[in-house]
């Protein structure tokens, strides 16, 4: 059936088939996973160069299932496919580190390729194919991993004569870069999306001009983004109404949902082991000491109980008075005698990490390097500050400084605090409190009874001092004070209105009207924001019918009120604005400001409304037959 006229093949197949089913069974055999004659090969492979076929299994293996059998494309030396069979078996193979054989990589250039070829042509690489051939066994089939071993070390012998190994990379255990820990917010979901985000980018890497695949990893993106802020969003409101449902008295609990923000990075070993470290220490003391003590020292017959009484005022007077000098000379002297001591004693000092300070009112830093001290040789460096305890103080003797420090790095600690924790205008105000007296405070009051008397501390000038300001920007972003500059205007013209006619003693029904009006516009607008608050994606609220609803219930009562005469429209705006206030001051989501800052509005425009409803009675009309709005009798 091989002939180079195969387009008829099948149908003369058919009619021997026909021809011959008679007499008998027909079996068909002949090698069918490749082209027949010059046809086209017929078997056709998926995408991933799987076919699952109904694989015959031995009865020994029975109880064995063949979990895939693939079959790959035509390799380029020949018309034979790779075949690859896998098995789920039922009985385990210790496996040890001796019976596998770790390779590794070979360096392949295509120079190389020639000396690849006389190697396995070699004398002893055919010696060796030959013995092979040889102890075929064909009845016996254990010999299989014995003959494929010996195979692949023909084939591993002729590369290391001719290729280079690659080198494994020896980076240090403590330096190899480690995963990143898993968010505590973050799912598994959204792990495997992370991971599919990385993956189609590598790719587009290598492929830039791939528009499907660039498309494909713009919507992959943006759907883990978006995936990412939910998941955040939501476990931090979870946290946040977890911690202000927290008792005061509940330290435990609260400092426990406070430590769990913090990310558990797994800290690098340290270089050197506690061993080696009592090792180091053993042989410095253990070692042969090479200096030479004075014989000469002056001992006391008291010397082991000299420090068993307090010091006193007059003995630490005289040691200071003996240290201080008038003279540079002097100075000198001292150090002199510390370098002395030193050399006796066998002490060394490193220059490079000492410095002196000379304390002076003046300014000018040329007169204070006029003054140089030695250490022998070598010259001591000249500073202005010195830090002493996480104290700052310069040579003028003033520990302002100390005080900027410290408020910095209170400030950066704040926002270090509130990086830990979005959505923090939704915790309670106590909570916040209790934050800032607990990790807040310590850094910048540190040291505070030392460094607080360098400055007069008055009521005029209190809010100039560093940590002052520090405190005070801190309570007004928790408070949210800052945010009643922003209604500022507002509250001035709900206000100037009642003003305006008490100073004229006179009541006037047009600006009565536009006041009422003002109040209804207000009232609008605070329904508005309840609806912009609800459908925003990092809201606390969820937007349904109910929410949005309420929301459209203050536009209602304000449009109301216009249409109502005087002064009942006045008391159905009162009324919306205290509805609307005390709705959204029970409201849990709002952040504390907002709150603190509807309150303070609220009760001035209703204060505003209830002054221009008392005016219209206690003051003349202008003309009673002015505005309609007024009622008025005859």
């Amino acid at each position: 059936m091989n002939k180079d006229d195969s387009e008829l093949i099948f149908t003369q197949l058919q009619n021997e088939i026909m021809q011959f089913k008679h007499q008998g069974e027909i079996l068909i055999c002949g090698d069918f996973n490749a082209r027949t004659g010059g046809l086209q090969d017929y078997i056709q492979n998926d995408d991933g160069n799987e076919n699952f076929i109904d694989c015959p299994v031995p009865i020994n293996y029975s109880p064995d299932i063949p979990l895939h059998f693939i079959v790959r494309s035509p390799v380029e030396l020949s018309d034979h496919c790779l075949l690859s069979v896998c098995f789920k078996s039922c009985t385990q193979r210790e496996t040890t580190l001796e019976s596998l054989s770790d390779v590794g990589k070979f360096q392949w250039e295509h120079s190389m390729s020639d000396n690849y070829h006389d190697a396995l042509l070699h004398k002893e690489s055919v010696n060796d194919i030959l013995d092979l051939m040889n102890n075929i066994d064909d009845e016996n089939c254990d010999d299989i991993d014995f003959l494929v071993s010996s195979v692949n070390k023909i084939y591993v012998n002729a590369a290391s004569q001719t290729l280079v190994l690659k080198k494994k990379s020896s980076r240090p255990s403590n330096k190899r870069k480690r995963a990143k820990p898993k968010k505590a917010w973050m799912s598994n979901d959204c792990l495997l999306l992370r991971k599919e985000v990385r993956s189609l980018g590598k790719r587009l890497q290598k492929d830039k001009n791939n528009a499907n695949l660039r498309q494909t990893y713009s919507n992959c993106v943006k759907h883990y983004n978006k995936q990412k802020k939910s998941l955040k969003a939501e476990f931090y409101r979870t946290f946040i109404s977890k911690l202000n449902s927290l008792e005061h008295k509940d330290s435990k609990s609260f400092w426990k949902s406070i430590n769990d923000l913090k990310n558990n990075h797994q800290q690098a070993p340290s270089p050197l082991s506690k061993q080696e470290w009592v090792e180091h220490y053993k042989s410095l003391l253990n070692s042969d000491s090479e200096l030479n003590f004075p014989d000469d020292l002056e001992t006391s017959k008291d010397n082991h109980c000299s420090l068993d009484y307090p010091f006193t005022c007059n003995e630490v007077k005289k040691g200071i008075t003996r240290l201080k000098s008038e003279t540079p000379n002097g100075l000198q002297h001292c150090v002199d005698a510390l370098q002395s001591f030193c050399i006796d004693w066998g002490l060394n000092v490193n220059t490079k990490k000492t410095q002196t300070m000379i304390l002076s009112n003046s300014k000018n830093r040329s007169l204070l390097d006029k003054h140089y001290f030695y250490f022998g040789p070598q010259p001591l460096e000249s500073a202005t500050e010195y830090k002493y305890l996480g104290i700052v103080f310069n040579n003028r003797g003033k520990l302002n400084i100390a005080a900027e420090n410290l408020a910095d790095k209170a400030r950066k600690a704040y926002f270090a605090l509130k990086s830990k924790l979005p959505y923090s205008n939704c915790i309670a105000v106590e909570k916040w409190v209790r934050l800032f007296n607990s990790l807040i405070s310590p850094i910048m009051t540190y040291g505070s009874e030392i460094w607080i008397s360098d400055f007069n501390i008055n009521l005029d000038t209190a809010d100039k001092l560093p940590f002052e300001k520090v405190q005070n920007m801190i309570m007004k972003n928790v408070l949210g004070v800052h945010g009643l500059i922003r209604f500022k205007n507002a509250s001035c013209e709900t206000d100037s209105a009642p003003g305006y006619m008490i100073f004229s003693s006179m009541f006037m029904p047009s600006i009565c009207f536009a006041q009422m009006a003002y109040g209804a516009t207000i009232l609008s607008f605070l329904g508005g924001v309840r609806w912009g608050f609800s459908i925003s994606e990092e809201s606390v609220l969820r937007p349904g019918w109910i929410s949005l609803g309420v929301s459209v219930i203050p536009s209602l009562v304000a449009w109301g009120g216009l249409m109502m005469p005087h002064p009942l429209s006045l008391f159905v705006v009162m009324g919306g604005l205290a509805g609307a206030g005390y709705y959204d001051m029970v409201t849990w989501g709002y952040p504390p400001w907002f709150k603190g800052l509807r309150f303070i509005l609220t009760f001035v425009a209703i204060l505003a409304l209830w002054t221009t409803f008392m005016c219209s009675y206690l003051l003349k009309s202008e003309s009673n037959n002015e505005s309609k709005y007024v009622n008025t009798t005859e």
